[in-house]
């Protein structure tokens, strides 16, 4: 029925097996039942993991070296990288390799369609080992250039990890709404609501290249505003805020009243959200009881020299994180009894404050 019986506090972890004691809730807690994150806490200094590939040779240890120092936090001087050499068990969120010709023709003769990284290029992988778009540089790049130019997309990939990790906590907002494509055509559920919840078999109709998206998102609360932020993310991690975009007042903007709907880009603005080429794009929305009024700020100062919607580019990315998750955790603390006493180097976010949905849609 989606109704919580108990709380349960996790005390510790050792990799997939969690141990946890109950602290609220008088139901029966049995084997098989299912968890969702309600309040979730972030370490003051998230990482990204990048795995150093033995194609790279000789260099391997020169590309430890290289990106281990590459992203240094100003607050904390730690990395926010954890780089090792890739050894078949330790998970890694990318990998960090030179794209051969061996393996380029291995790509090629399993029907990999998208484009390949010319051959002696390095590159970003997945964890399974497929090429990151538009991460390859020139032929024959030193590993000590290449990490200098991944700076930016890797301090990209960073922010969307983060931001992915929390959309899987769950929310108890009214919060719904779908994609769908102007005069007609596929529409798909935003994720985080009940009617976005699908099964992985389910069929869904990727919108074609050239078509005019639109999302609406609809608060069903009776008696409290919510604010809204939507950021779109390509394949190579690449973001782009479509909403707000009235950057004359960001706060009032954002604002959706009770019981009412928001469609974006609305249509007396005459913006469009057109969908070109092929391939992949992540929608995020956030829907918070407070104003992410740090994060509405700093955009505010990045969209001064954007045209339309606003590109958050790497370096201007991690701000906006820090923005994002200090609005978040002043959020949570005002909105859920207890959480202020939760040492302040720990973000806290709290479902019950704050819905964060991750929509994927294909475009062919």
């Amino acid at each position: 029925t989606r109704e919580p019986i108990a709380e349960i506090e996790q005390v510790s972890r050792n990799e997939l097996r969690a141990v946890g004691k109950k602290i609220s809730g008088d139901g029966d807690i049995r084997p098989g039942m299912l968890l969702r994150e309600t309040l979730v806490g972030l370490e003051s200094n998230p990482q990204l993991r990048v795995g150093v590939h033995d194609s790279l040779g000789s260099d391997v240890d020169e590309a430890i070296a290289a990106l281990s120092s590459a992203l240094v936090s100003e607050s904390s001087g730690r990395s926010q990288l954890e780089v090792a050499a890739v050894d078949g068990t330790t998970p890694f969120d990318y990998i960090f390799g030179r794209m051969t010709e061996d393996y380029r023709a291995e790509l090629t003769a399993e029907g990999y369609v998208e484009t390949l990284p010319p051959a002696n290029t390095i590159s970003l992988f997945s964890p399974a080992m497929e090429p990151t778009p538009a991460s390859y540089g020139r032929i024959d790049e030193t590993v000590t250039s290449a990490v200098n130019r991944l700076k930016p997309q890797l301090k990209l990939l960073l922010v969307n990890k983060v931001l992915n990790a929390l959309s899987n906590t769950s929310s108890s907002l009214a919060v719904s709404g779908e994609i769908f494509t102007v005069g007609g055509g596929p529409s798909l559920p935003l994720s985080g609501s009940e009617e976005g919840s699908r099964s992985l078999t389910t069929d869904i109709s990727p919108f074609g290249a050239g078509s005019q998206l639109r999302i609406r998102v609809q608060n069903s609360d009776p008696n409290d505003a919510l604010y809204l932020s939507c950021l779109v993310i390509d394949p190579a991690g690449k973001m782009t805020v479509v909403y707000p975009y009235e950057w004359d007042a960001p706060e009032d903007a954002a604002l959706i009243a009770p019981n009412t709907e928001v469609v974006i880009p609305k249509p007396e603005t005459g913006k469009a959200f057109e969908v070109g080429g092929a391939g992949f794009l992540e929608v995020m929305t956030i829907t918070s009881t407070g104003s992410l009024r740090n994060a509405l700020r700093g955009l505010q100062e990045i969209s001064r020299s954007a045209d339309g919607y606003v590109p958050v580019g790497g370096d201007d990315s991690i701000g906006f994180l820090g923005s994002l998750l200090s609005d978040f955790d002043n959020i949570s603390r005002n909105a859920t009894f207890g959480v202020a006493d939760v040492d302040r180097s720990t973000r806290v976010v709290d479902g019950g404050a704050i819905a964060i949905s991750s929509t994927v849609i294909e475009v062919a």
